[in-house]
């Protein structure tokens, strides 16, 4: 099923159900790393613990782009961590379908020239996914992500 994006204005809450992702530090079980969009879902830590029982989520995604989309997602069953995380790597890879790269001098960023979603600086691999805020509304949740790079 294609993704729709709708823009979206609205500003990012200031408070709500903060859920992070985290991979495991091979070289100290002690310490955990954000999860990059291009790790494969089953380094994720806690992976199948449920996150929310909604059965749609409307994903405010944006940067590495300047502008934020609103994409809406269907679970039968709500969504785990995993969930989560294919869903945004999915959403991801759709916006950066068609786009064009390009070095820039004297910078490790890339210029990343999309046909739907403008300019970014980062590649996807580049970008790491630090944690999704759910904001329960009334009439729907809203999963704002925020990611690194």
């Amino acid at each position: 099923m294609p993704l729709e994006f709708v823009p979206f204005d609205e500003p990012e809450p200031a408070e709500g159900v903060v859920v992070e992702f985290h991979v495991a530090n091979p070289d100290d079980d002690r310490e955990t790393f954000a999860i990059s969009l291009t790790d494969p879902p089953e380094k994720l830590l806690d992976a199948d613990e449920q996150c929310t029982t909604a059965t749609r989520l409307t994903f405010i995604v944006g940067y590495p782009f300047s502008e934020n989309f609103a994409v809406t997602v269907d679970s039968a069953d709500g969504f785990d961590r995993g969930d989560l995380f294919r869903h945004v790597v999915r959403i991801h890879s759709a916006m950066y379908e068609g786009a064009t790269f390009s070095e820039i001098e004297n910078l490790d960023n890339t210029l990343v020239e999309s046909p739907r979603f403008g300019t970014a600086y980062h590649r996807i691999q580049d970008l790491v996914l630090e944690d999704v805020l759910l904001d329960h509304r009334p009439d729907q949740v809203l999963a704002w992500v925020f990611l690194g790079s």
